[in-house]
Parts: structure tokens; sequence; C-alpha cells
């Protein structure tokens, strides 16, 4: 009888215990860091952190590279701010020798993150702006006060793969003839490749003289290729790509373009 209440007191005393121990455990996140090419820089830091400690993720670019960016999960550009700090070292022309990317490591920070060097094949590019001209060689340049408004515009651009992810959308623009917009705040990215297509595509919902036209134009784009398809041309030009939709509406015919370029522009 008395061994029995021993066990039984020491159960009350000890599972208790254990239970608040097991309570404080923390969950350990996995940190991977990678080079756009081992050609150009090296990478430290991976390893797994548990959450709440800090990662610090470094960046070292090789002779006559420089670190352009930093990438998380292979989609997201990450700017300096109040998740991610950014310490940047530079050499006497102002090229980015070492990128030092801190962070506290959580459910949301795991996951792969990698350093963008500059190089000739940058396989890399973001989003840059776009413009409806009416001009096949449309460029984008012309002036808001001196070109003429062709359409009001609510628009949702999608990029991807197989599924394509919104990236930019709004409503109401009012969109001049060769008349570029920039958007801010936009850290989504492409890497793009050699054997397979990303695709862009816009909908668009156009009022041209309060006769509205819904529209849904789609591209595609490889890493440094010029394609040509149905209703769309990209071309590569340094660094730049610019892919030009093609549409009519009655007997006028336009041209939805939009801009790419690599991290390192």
């Amino acid at each position: 009888m008395k061994k029995k209440f021993f066990v039984l007191l020491l159960a009350v005393l000890i599972l208790p215990t254990v239970a608040l121990l097991g309570c404080g455990t923390k969950n350990s996140f996995a940190v991977t860091v990678f080079a756009s090419s081992g050609t150009y820089g090296a990478v430290k830091g991976d390893g797994t952190y548990e959450e709440g400690s800090v990662v610090s993720l470094t960046a070292t670019a090789k002779a006559g590279s420089q670190v352009v960016a930093w990438v998380f999960g292979g989609t997201t550009q990450i700017e300096n701010g109040e998740t991610y700090k950014i310490e940047n070292f530079t050499d006497e022309n102002q090229r980015v020798t070492k990128s030092v990317l801190t962070f506290t490591c959580g459910a949301n920070t795991t996951g792969s993150y990698t350093a963008v060097f500059e190089e000739t094949k940058m396989m890399y590019v973001k989003f840059h702006s776009f413009f409806l001209t009416t001009m096949q060689d449309g460029n984008g340049t012309s002036l808001p006060e001196t070109s003429p408004v062709l359409a009001t515009a609510n628009v949702d651009f999608s990029q991807g793969s197989t599924a394509l992810s919104s990236f930019y959308t709004a409503e109401g623009l009012e969109l001049a003839d060769n008349v570029s917009v920039v958007p801010e705040g936009i850290s989504s990215v492409l890497k793009l490749s050699t054997y397979s297509s990303l695709h862009l595509q816009a909908n668009m919902q156009l009022t041209f003289q309060s006769a509205m036209t819904p529209l849904v134009c789609r591209a595609e784009i490889k890493f440094q290729q010029n394609l040509q398809g149905e209703n769309y041309t990209c071309t590569y030009n340094n660094g730049t790509y610019k892919i030009s939709m093609k549409f009519a509406i009655d007997t006028q015919e336009y041209y939805l373009n939009f801009v790419y370029k690599n991290l390192a522009k």
C-alpha cells in the first residue's frame, strides 16, 4: 500500500514538471542559402535555427562581380526593412562586394534564400513598367501632357509557370498613348530558364469612349530569347525583356507592352 502511494505521489509531483518543460521547447526551422552562380560568388549561413533566434546569411562576390539582390523562395526580392536587414559593403567603385542579410527565424521566414550576383547570365528578372500604344514600334517614352488618353483600365497582371500568381492590380488607370506606367512596391521576381517557358498574363477591362471591352492577353518569356506567338512578341536586349501583346478593337490595332529588367539594372 505504501509503495503504491509513493508511486502515485511521484507521478503527481513529476509529471506536471515534465509537462511544463515540454511546453517550453522551441520549434526549429531550416534555412537554406544559395548563390545564383558559384562562378561569381559564395554564400554561407544556412542551417537549422530555433524560433526567435537571429539568422545571418552572408554573400561574398568574386572579382569582377557584385551582389545585386537577395531573393526569398525564388520569387520575392527582399528589401531592407522591419523583417529583414541588409548590410552592404562596397569597394572604391561603390560595387557591393559583400552583403549580410539578417532576420529573426520563424514560420514566416523559414525557407530558401538566394544571393543574386551580377553576371552575363542574369536569370532573375522583375517587372518594371507597361504601356499601351497604337504604334507597333512604341517605346513608352512619350510625355503624358502631349499624348492622348487611349483608355481607362482596370488591370490584373499575373505571372509564373503552370499556376500564375497575381503581382499587380489597379483600377481606373488612364492609359495615354505610348506613356509608361511604372508601378511601385513590386517585389515579385521571375527566374527564367533556357529549357522551360514562364508566362505573363494580362486581365483587363478597357473603357474606350464609354464602351467597356474585357481583354485577356498572354505571352511567354524564356531566358535571353526572342519569342513570337500568334499575338505577341518577346524581345531581349542587354538585360531587358520587352513583351508586346497585340489586339484589335473594331479596326484599330493596339499594342500592350511590358518591360522586365534583370535585377542588376
